[in-house]
């Protein structure tokens, strides 16, 4: 019955968070600390401490102080960390070198906001096209002002000798494809970050868990290599404050 406990209660990043704050450790501290070595090495490590320390749990259940709450929840825990990770890596931002990388969300409202009013006056006599303009302009947020930017680069491209009586908005087709290839990679950059921090903050709550699994066997084994074999690892312990 007890062991069954750790299946209940919170999960995936709210465990963590949990964990983090039983520890007395900030979200922000966790998000900016990378982990201590390879996931790949913190994986296959912590696998081998919780499958041992499965198999042994009524063993570890008597030693004194034991924090079982911290300890039963480590397979939980290497799972959502295996997901953090993965999430991440999918979609890991490179930032590129080139024309246009630095367009910014300010300043591509800027444009759109010309773009509609010059809109309104070439199309004042077009209904449709005017009605077709004021949908775009309803947009809000920065998924809405992409949409409105590839859909400006349309419209343009549909009608460029009305345009081209707005000159100084230059080449509207290619201005808006480029704010709205840019805000893509800014709005990716943005999830890249948000998941690479989950990740980081999962691998700390991690940690926390294989350190306390790794503490109590060194007190239940001593110095028994055979048995504490599983539950050794290649990272340098870390000093918390």
């Amino acid at each position: 019955m007890a062991a069954n406990k750790a299946e209940t209660g919170p999960t995936g990043d709210a465990l963590v968070l949990a964990i983090l704050k039983a520890a007395g450790i900030t979200t922000k501290s966790a998000n900016e600390e990378a982990p201590g070595l390879p996931t790949d090495t913190l994986f296959l490590e912590g696998e081998q401490a919780i499958e041992a320390y499965g198999k042994a749990r009524v063993k570890f259940a008597k030693a004194p102080t034991i924090n079982l709450t911290l300890t039963d929840a480590a397979k939980g825990l290497l799972a959502h960390t295996k997901e953090a990770e993965t999430a991440w890596s999918s979609v890991r931002f490179v930032k590129q070198k080139g024309e246009g990388r630095e367009l910014t969300r300010k300043a591509a409202e800027a444009y759109r906001g010309e773009v509609i009013r010059a809109s309104r006056f070439l199309f004042r006599n077009d209904k449709k096209k005017l009605a077709e303009i004021e949908r775009i302009a309803e947009g809000q947020g920065l998924a809405d002002l992409i949409r409105d930017h590839e859909e400006l680069a349309v419209v343009a491209g549909n009608n460029a000798a009305v345009y081209a009586q707005a000159p100084k908005l230059g080449n509207i087709v290619e201005q808006c494809s480029a704010y709205a290839a840019a805000l893509k990679m800014k709005r990716d950059d943005t999830t890249a970050q948000d998941l690479h921090q989950a990740r980081n903050r999962a691998v700390v709550a991690l940690e926390l868990a294989l350190a306390e699994i790794r503490a109590a066997a060194r007190f239940l084994y001593d110095d028994d290599v055979a048995a504490m074999a599983p539950y050794l690892s290649s990272s340098p312990r870390r000093r918390r404050k």
